[in-house]
């Protein structure tokens, strides 16, 4: 049974779709319909229901896919250590990531790593969900989210922490907020899927305490809540490695610094997610233990001080 047969069926597995495997190849959609009525004549079975919208795969289609898939893996993954052997990785990674991380944190490295990899090519996607990477030919991007909500392979880049923040003008007009529960009353800047109002939980010591806060300002972008903080339109709650450089320069105070703060009870961090747990490419893991190497948010706040460890 011919391997490239078995990798074509594979992909089709993988992408549902003829064409789209076609066109990853570059060659005609009955090319690959070919291939696999090919296979299905060598095994004596129906690998997939077809209609002239979408392709279906039966019951020995899946059971054929569960048992060639770790084959084909395995020679996918001997194949590119053996073109990479000696070879400087090159050609062109696709990562994806939000906007404002994007914007913040990957763009700013990107200097500096293009002239450490004059030969990598770094097509870069800034869109606010998580791609398929499969179908999206993505070689990495980084998610936020709880470890068990990650459905592809995954590296931890960094625990997240958040902090409440305000500008200066503001502070010194409104009054610094002794206390959680003193949020509730100002007009605080949330993010549009905050509807009925976001619940903040605030952490120190032993006491734990959630206020219900509320705004006449909602925005799409994290980007534009810290745009407005900026600019003493409000408190917001925003992650510490977006606004660490503006509360280092004083542009941003930290409200309520003795205070560890989530939007949630559960841990989050950013992960490096990949397509496939058996092969990553070279210029792949060069650019995951890059961003690693430079990326540190362990920013002292407040609850640290106090001995707390810091919330996520």
């Amino acid at each position: 049974m011919d391997i490239d047969a078995l990798a074509t069926f594979v992909d089709v597995m993988r992408r549902g779709s003829f064409t789209a495997v076609a066109k990853d190849q570059n060659i005609d959609p009955s090319s690959i319909s070919r291939v696999v009525s090919s296979l299905e004549e060598e095994l004596g079975a129906r690998l997939f229901f077809r209609s002239t919208r979408r392709i279906v795969p039966t019951e020995a289609g899946n059971v054929f896919f569960e048992k060639v898939k770790p084959i084909v893996e395995q020679m996918e993954r001997a194949k590119h250590a053996v073109q990479e052997i000696g070879k400087t990785p090159a050609g062109e990674l696709r990562v994806a990531t939000s906007v404002a991380f994007g914007m913040m944190c990957v763009l700013p490295l990107l200097p500096e790593f293009k002239q450490a990899h004059p030969d990598i090519s770094v097509d870069l996607m800034l869109i606010d969900r998580t791609p398929d990477l499969v179908a999206e030919r993505i070689d990495l991007a980084v998610q936020f989210a709880e470890r068990e909500k990650i459905s592809y392979p995954a590296t931890k880049l960094f625990s997240t922490s958040h902090s409440v923040c305000a500008g200066p003008q503001y502070l010194e007009q409104a009054g610094h907020p002794l206390l959680p529960v003193d949020l509730s009353t100002r007009q605080c800047l949330l993010l549009d899927t905050a509807r009925d109002g976001e619940r903040w939980t605030f952490r120190r010591d032993d006491e734990e305490a959630q206020v219900l806060v509320n705004g006449n300002l909602r925005f799409s972008s994290e980007l534009a809540v810290r745009q407005c903080a900026l600019a003493n339109m409000g408190p917001a709650l925003l992650p510490d490695w977006m606004i660490g450089a503006d509360l280092d320069d004083g542009t941003l105070v930290r409200v309520l610094p003795d205070y560890a703060v989530t939007t949630g009870p559960s841990d989050t961090a950013a992960w490096i997610i990949y397509p496939s747990t058996v092969y990553q490419p070279a210029k792949a893991v060069i650019f995951s233990k890059f961003m690693q190497s430079r990326l540190d948010f362990a920013t002292e706040t407040g609850a640290d001080r106090n001995g707390q460890a810091r919330a996520s």
